[in-house]
């Protein structure tokens, strides 16, 4: 072999290497954004305002215009969840990874692999849900799960190897699967990760039920539905007649359900009347009456605790609730933590530099907020400087700028 044959084999040894690097970065390069980005033991939890958010210590997901982002919460960049080659990402395009059909919960990464319930079909939408199930970089796409007669899925979390939510129905079909009316029902459903298999517990049909949160814990599902506890109609005009507080007061009821998944049974943990409003904080439903806040544990167990008046937006850490108070005749916010009986102040803010907790996942505080121009913002806080009383927020997303 002479040198110049050795010398192009040589050249070619290191452009065919060359070349096989570039593709294997190019067929790697999202496995390792999410690698870096999100932990696999990273747990997203659901937004309570907007289904199609969903929250975990390193990263945000949310669904813009049809397209799937992600926020890497360490250094607020904001991506379009696709890794193609000269994709332009467009709305409607069919062969943008990150584009989502239809209107639904999650997406969220849970073992190596991106979720999302919806209908992304023009075909049974208000008949059944999907289950989809993709790659953790969002390629490959694939139905694993169907849920029969779910119109609207809400709050959803991915624990153990389960899928678990609620779903609200609104609307009355005929065989066809034509829309004839309206309809209320709601209830939890249970998907089964290993063999994708669905169990419901008992559906809701009663006083326009609406669910109001989920809540996991050693294979049951825990969630509660609000209804009305007498005809809608009537109840309605009365309501427009008087004191709507009271009407609050007096006919909005609360039922807390627990399901387990290995018996398929419901069961009725405690009813809840004379209650404003009830949400679930951490593993407890809490909620307000005339003489004060209540808990109730997963066992239905009640206590009273005490708390500064018009205290709103509840949010849970490991053994402390964080929550915020705006007293308005003081032009004050302030935000206090709360260790079983101990409540204490952390911060101090005017009401024009008030925030709203939306989720706290670990060491990340998620907040809404208005910046010094004013425009409503997207945010995360430390949770050692919110508990220092330190506001130093990173900015992840602005809204009407």
């Amino acid at each position: 072999m002479t040198k110049t044959t050795k010398r192009v084999l040589a050249i070619a040894a290191a452009v065919c290497l060359a070349v096989c690097a570039i593709v294997l970065f190019v067929l790697t390069r999202n496995k390792k954004i999410v690698e870096e980005e999100i932990p696999e033991k990273d747990l997203f939890f659901y937004d309570s305002g907007d289904q199609e958010i969903s929250y975990s210590e390193s990263a945000v997901f949310y669904i813009e215009e049809g397209l799937i982002h992600m926020i890497d919460t360490a250094t607020g960049k904001d991506m379009i969840y696709c890794d193609r080659p000269n994709c332009t990402h467009e709305r409607g395009s069919t062969t943008c990874s990150a584009y989502i059909y239809g209107w639904g919960a999650g997406p969220v990464l849970f073992n190596n692999h991106l979720y999302y319930i919806g209908n992304m079909t023009d075909e049974r939408v208000f008949q059944e849900q999907y289950l989809y199930e993709m790659d953790a970089n969002g390629e490959n796409r694939k139905v694993v799960a169907t849920l029969e007669g779910v119109q609207h899925p809400r709050y959803v979390l991915y624990r153990d190897h389960y899928v678990v939510g609620t779903y609200t129905n609104t609307s009355k079909l005929d065989e066809n699967g034509r829309i004839i009316g309206d309809i209320r029902e709601a209830g939890a459903f249970v998907i089964d990760l290993e063999n994708y298999t669905v169990q419901f517990g008992d559906k809701v049909t009663k006083g326009e039920p609406e669910t109001n949160g989920v809540y996991y814990e050693n294979g049951a599902v825990y969630y509660f539905v609000s209804h009305w506890d007498n005809d809608v109609a009537q109840l309605m005009f009365e309501g427009l007649q008087g004191d709507y507080e009271t009407f609050f007061y007096d006919h909005l009821l609360f039922d807390f359900y627990r399901y387990d998944i290995a018996k398929n049974e419901t069961t009725l943990v405690k009813s809840i009347s004379q209650a404003k409003s009830a949400h679930f904080v951490g593993n407890e439903v809490y909620y307000e009456t005339r003489d004060g806040w209540y808990a109730i544990d997963l066992k239905g167990e009640t206590r009273k605790f005490e708390v500064p008046e018009s205290a709103a937006g509840f949010c849970k850490s490991k053994d402390a609730v964080y929550f915020c108070c705006r007293d308005y005749s003081t032009n004050t916010a302030t935000y206090y933590r709360m260790k079983g009986e101990k409540v204490e102040v952390v911060m101090k803010r005017t009401i024009k530099e008030a925030f709203i907790f939306q989720c706290i996942c670990g060491n990340s505080v998620y907040i809404g907020y208005d910046d010094e121009q004013g425009n409503y913002c997207f945010g995360v806080l430390s949770l050692e400087d919110l508990d220092r009383g330190l506001f130093n927020v990173r900015k992840l997303r602005g809204y009407n700028e």
